[in-house]
């Protein structure tokens, strides 16, 4: 057989991380349960879908199903801590191991035993228009509110991916993969906006060396913030302030791996080019 190469591991591996799967049966009665128990209890006024699996970043087997529960702002406590607690106590006692996760807070629903099964339900309501565009408001750290506007964030990507010959979004997941494989530390919404950044201008991707010039871009960035981000009304951060410095570690860990699987691919050491590389994504890069 040919030799193999480290473009076809990550051939393979782009593949191997686009989700194939539709909505499961268990996943539609699950939203279907969700919607009825909190329409019992609040006045919804309509649930709406968000996050990566809208706009076409969703990573196989890991990224959750997200969705706004929007209700009138009079209904929703100043302290969205407040509102989540209630959408969290109303949820549980039919819906065993729902929590609120940490980070950008929402209201976590299982219905399998995979990430990607998952519904990640937001309390939220309507604050106007971006672009003629919904403007949503959603909990925060500290107990806040902030606006969103995720069919701008969409639009921004969508037209972006295309003019990257439709690069991006495959970068996209293999750089939000390696933040799945290694706990998430580093947060995956930071990174999609990092991967736009870092590839702007560049349509065309040499997975092995572009992604070690982006670990190379995230150690230099030190995860400073997005301001002023096609989608969010504040800045976007990388991880929690508990977790920066390990986060720089993991992040400085990672170039430091990913520079000797370069090293290994220039001399011709296909083998240990490999094993970084599977290093890197916690075993699951493709096999040498």
């Amino acid at each position: 057989r040919e030799p193999r190469t480290v473009a076809a591991g990550f051939s393979e591996f782009c593949e191997r991380l686009v989700p194939r799967y539709t909505e499961s049966g268990d996943a539609a009665a699950t939203l279907q349960g969700i919607e009825n128990r909190l329409s019992a209890t609040f006045n919804v006024t309509f649930m709406a879908p968000y996050g990566s699996r809208g706009h076409g970043t969703n990573v196989q087997d890991f990224s959750a199903i997200d969705s706004f529960v929007v209700l009138p702002s009079s209904d929703l406590y100043e302290d969205s801590g407040k509102s989540l607690k209630q959408f969290c106590d109303c949820l549980a006692p039919v819906l065993p191991g729902t929590h609120i996760t940490e980070g950008r807070p929402d209201v976590a629903v299982p219905f399998g035993t995979r990430p990607s099964e998952q519904h990640h339900v937001v309390p939220a309501f309507l604050n106007g228009t971006r672009d003629e565009h919904d403007l949503f408001s959603i909990p925060a750290p500290r107990n806040r509110w902030i606006d969103i506007c995720p069919a701008v964030h969409s639009i921004w990507i969508n037209e972006l991916n295309a003019a990257l010959n439709n690069n991006l979004k495959r970068f996209i997941r293999v750089v939000k993969a390696w933040s799945h494989y290694n706990d998430g530390i580093v947060w995956r919404y930071y990174l999609e906006l990092c991967a736009a950044d870092y590839l702007q201008n560049d349509a065309a991707i040499v997975y092995s060396h572009d992604l070690h010039n982006f670990f190379h871009y995230l150690a230099d960035r030190k995860l400073a913030p997005f301001e002023n981000t096609k989608g969010s009304s504040e800045p976007v951060y990388g991880t929690s302030q508990a977790d920066r410095e390990k986060a720089l570690a993991f992040i400085q860990s990672t170039l430091a791996m990913s520079a000797k699987a370069i090293e290994c691919e220039q001399r011709g050491n296909t083998a240990d080019a490999f094993y970084w590389w599977r290093k890197i994504f916690d075993w699951r890069f493709a096999a040498f």
